[in-house]
């Protein structure tokens, strides 16, 4: 088990054990939902008048609590929500959001068959928010484009994971826009943060409710 998994088995561990003595967990949103997301908001390659990068976002903590600085994380208060409706067909819609220090990364209708796998369908949309600034553009399985900017890949759902439930995925974007003015604010979002260009942003989200 690497350094990472062991500090999240640990965290968890710990939380889980304080919540068993207190009876309950206390915490809006989902309570005891946990978020581990690494994004930040680029600049396109040539675009004029963008000149540096959105902060990096490396959130580590659960829903309505204070992230954890020790992974890397930035300083704030966790936000968190998670669901997973049965929509019929064997197929289930998919939301979630991270927040922390006014940064959002939102998915919502992510539709793929109970259990994960591809996004099927048009209805899957991707919201960022970074620096007062929304960015709102279509999802989909496959690579981004004018029409998709951003892509979302296999979302993958393990009720039997050794830190509990976990859903996992990773997003890229290419080129979103804020409809505030889509001709000036126009971003890449990926993980960033040292990493390669293009690198998609990982988020796993444990203890979501409906895996």
């Amino acid at each position: 088990m690497d350094s990472k998994l062991i500090r999240i088995s640990s965290f968890l561990g710990a939380a889980f054990t304080a919540c068993t003595l207190l009876i309950a967990c206390g915490g809006g949103g989902n309570g005891t939902v946990f978020a581990d997301a690494i994004w930040q908001v680029r600049c396109p390659p040539g675009l004029a008048g963008c000149s540096s990068p959105g902060d990096a976002h490396n959130v580590f903590g659960f829903d309505s609590e204070e992230n954890d600085i020790t992974s890397g994380g930035q300083p704030g208060l966790v936000r968190t929500t998670c669901t997973i409706d049965p929509i019929g067909d064997g197929d289930v819609a998919i939301a979630f959001s991270v927040q922390i220090a006014g940064a959002t990364l939102a998915v919502r209708n992510a539709v793929v068959t109970d259990g994960g796998g591809a996004i099927q369908g048009t209805a899957c949309q991707v919201t960022i928010t970074d620096d007062s600034v929304t960015y709102v553009g279509r999802c989909g399985g496959s690579a981004p484009s004018d029409t998709q900017p951003c892509q979302l890949s296999n979302i993958t759902m393990d009720p039997r994971a050794d830190d509990g439930p976990t859903l996992q995925t990773s997003l890229l974007c290419t080129r979103i826009t804020s409809p505030s003015d889509p001709t000036i604010f126009i971003r890449n979002v990926e993980r960033g943060v040292g990493s390669p260009r293009g690198t998609p942003a990982p988020v796993r989200l444990i203890h979501c409710p409906g895996i």
